[in-house]
């Protein structure tokens, strides 16, 4: 009989930040080798979602029962809605259904609608299921249209690294006119702007580090956005684990009111391992194998101990 063992220690994804100072290689190696989260990946939760959804759900209940003008005035409150968040691509859609449904009930402004739907988001088709011919032919040649601006490299914007327009990451090109943009970094608090995308080129926004100081004294920036447990890279020697309740966080600000709520001062020098932690899985194996070989050893002697009149059943 084979007994096979699997041995799992399990470890609540934790958020990794980087300390200004810290090399960001090395941030990165150690990011993707210890399954932690960076900030840059992490996009602020919106509050005005659950308004989106609902304005959503009752303008295609008036749409579809005939009610235009009532349809008309939810989709328009869902437009306006546009640059309120970082939307996900699902809330993106529905924001984007809102524009063409406004084009859809309107020829004299269906130009100007379907223009506002593709400049909101390109990169989402229109359904031609949903929508007649002569609208749809009408997206497709404002797609085909649009103009953008190639982006020059990504270190031009440190230290964030990842910027998202109207919600979607944009890498080598950006569309003209106005949108929100949020800078993201995995060292300095997120800020997000409305402007026109020329404007971008020439935009570094000024933000707050998420942490300030060396390995041993620090300074961390108060905020609850954050339940997880938070780790501070400041170089690959040094990992030191914030004091728990004292969250920081990736704040999507409107620039510039991006100040630090609150400061705290801690010492956290990092702590040596014990033996124990270093080799917890060796001693959970050996304990476990112990245990079995024991259960095998009694499982044996129940088969083999007899006496002439009975055998022995153990309960």
């Amino acid at each position: 009989m084979f007994i096979v063992l699997f041995l799992t220690h399990v470890w609540a994804a934790s958020i990794a930040v980087q300390a200004p100072t810290a090399d960001t290689y090395e941030y990165q190696v150690y990011a993707e080798n210890h399954n932690v989260q960076r900030p840059s990946e992490i996009v602020s939760p919106c509050r005005e979602r659950s308004i989106l959804q609902t304005l959503s759900a009752k303008s295609s209940d008036l749409f579809l029962n005939g009610s235009m003008e009532d349809a008309r005035t939810h989709f328009k409150k869902i437009t306006d809605l546009k640059w309120k968040c970082d939307w996900s691509k699902e809330d993106r859609a529905l924001i984007h259904h809102a524009f063409l449904r406004l084009a859809q009930t309107s020829i004299a402004e269906a130009k100007e609608w379907v223009f506002a739907a593709v400049h909101f988001d390109a990169t989402l088709p229109i359904d031609s299921n949903v929508f007649p011919p002569p609208l749809v032919s009408l997206y497709k040649e404002k797609q085909r249209a649009l103009n953008g601006l190639h982006l020059p490299p990504s270190t031009t914007w440190q230290p964030y690294v990842k910027i998202l327009r109207n919600g979607e990451s944009i890498i080598d090109r950006v569309p003209t006119g106005k949108a929100r943009f949020t800078f993201l970094s995995d060292s300095h608090e997120a800020v997000s702007m409305i402007m026109e995308g020329e404007e971008l080129l020439h935009t570094l926004p000024s933000s707050t580090p998420f942490v300030q100081g060396d390995c041993k004294n620090f300074i961390l920036n108060k905020s609850n956005k954050w339940h997880d447990s938070v780790e501070i890279f400041f170089d690959s020697t040094c990992v030191t684990m914030q004091p728990q309740g004292q969250l920081l966080a990736q704040t999507s600000l409107i620039a510039p009111q991006n100040a630090i709520d609150q400061q705290f001062m801690f010492d956290a020098s990092p702590k040596k391992k014990t033996w124990l932690e270093r080799n917890y899985l060796w001693v959970g194996a050996a304990v476990v194998g112990a245990i079995v070989l024991s259960i095998e050893m009694n499982q044996r002697k129940e088969q083999t101990v007899t006496t002439p009149s009975h055998t022995i059943e153990r309960h």
